[in-house]
């Protein structure tokens, strides 16, 4: 298989406002920060201030940030491959609300007065790069940060000794002491790496914001659940892995055997959300839309024996050789929230044999 650092795009400021189990008031309070390890190209950010420093707009490839600090109100524009959305945030009566698409509140966040961000420079452009599980993040002249994802409790690496983060029974200790202003925030909960576009609390480093600012502090939200993938192979060439836990998203790499076809392989999902799913939905081959021949050149899957671990019931299912999203029922095997996937056959790539599968989940 041809080596390759693409994947699925960074996205740093996703501030998403689902009413997901998120919790940041006054007590800046966060439970189940997750993000995955992914690797991405390097992405560009451009954030614009307004004459008195105030940030009046970010423009990267999936997000849009357009605001009107006269009328407290921030419009956010997400769109990628998969989703597009507009939400807005509206400052009135001592509080931030969200506004989802059809206009109703879906969230409301305290602070005593109206908070705007502020810059120690105008115009300025971020590049961002992830390379062997450590995020590089180039701030321009004299500000570049690490972030090293490879550790088991995150770490900030600054020139600028912006952040740092402790441990303290399981609880993670997240203190800002910049401009003199010692500001803390707790992460409950053991950090898991899951998708770099949830990692909002990475902004005090690019921005160095008035921590009162809630929509953007409130970035982190727990969008996973608890779900574990194991194989019996991976594939790993140079500093590029292809492991199982590529299998929860539909973009960046997928997994691939590191037994060419992979015929006798085992995938195992663990500890879904869903305690009773009744459908596994596959993805097949390597899907990149950037390099639409990986998907012929490697091998795809072509038969699976799904077993319930719990119930010890099991099916053989043919899965298509094509890209579209593919479904299965799992209802005849019974509840459970352990299933394992065994590689039967599969369909031959013109090039490599390497077996990779794009997606896998259990919904």
């Amino acid at each position: 298989m041809k080596r390759i650092i693409s994947g699925c795009i960074i996205s740093i400021l996703v501030f998403s406002a689902f009413c997901m189990d998120t919790t940041i008031l006054r007590e800046k309070t966060v439970n189940n920060l997750i993000v995955e390890n992914e690797l991405s190209k390097e992405q560009t950010i451009v954030i614009d201030f307004d004459d008195k420093g105030f940030l009046c707009s970010l423009d990267s490839e999936n997000l849009k940030i357009h605001v009107d600090t006269n009328k407290n109100i921030y419009d956010l524009y997400f769109q990628n491959s998969m989703e597009s959305w507009h939400q807005q945030m509206v400052h009135e009566k001592n509080c931030w609300k969200w506004f989802n698409n059809k206009g109703l509140i879906c969230n409301i966040y305290y602070s005593e007065e109206k908070k705007t961000v502020t810059s120690d420079s105008k115009n300025y452009t971020i590049n961002i790069k992830y390379e062997n599980k450590r995020i590089n993040i180039n701030l321009g002249s004299g500000r570049k940060c690490i972030f090293d994802m490879s550790k088991p409790i995150p770490v900030f690496i600054t020139d600028r000794d912006i952040t740092s983060i402790s441990e303290i029974n399981n609880e993670y200790i997240f203190t800002d002491y910049f401009d003199n202003i010692v500001t803390e925030f707790s992460i409950k909960n053991t950090p898991a790496f899951m998708g770099f576009s949830n990692v909002a609390f990475l902004i005090p480093v690019l921005f160095h914001i008035d921590y009162y600012f809630y929509p953007f502090i409130t970035g982190i939200i727990n969008i996973s659940g608890t779900q574990k993938y194991y194989a019996t192979s991976y594939l790993i060439e140079g500093k590029t892995t292809y492991e199982p836990e590529h299998l929860k998203q539909k973009d960046g790499l997928p997994w691939a055997s590191g037994n060419g076809k992979g015929i006798g392989d085992v995938i195992s999902i663990k500890e879904f959300k869903h305690k009773n799913p009744s459908e596994l939905v596959i993805m097949n081959g390597y899907q990149d839309k950037n390099h639409p021949d990986y998907y012929d050149k490697n091998s795809r899957v072509k038969s699976v024996k799904i077993t319930n671990s719990k119930t010890k019931k099991s099916k053989t299912i043919i899965v298509k050789d094509s890209k579209e999203e593919q479904r299965f029922s799992l209802i005849e095997l019974g509840t459970g929230n352990e299933y394992e996937f065994e590689i039967m056959d599969v369909y031959t790539g013109i090039k490599y044999d390497d077996l990779c599968i794009q997606y896998l989940a259990v919904e």
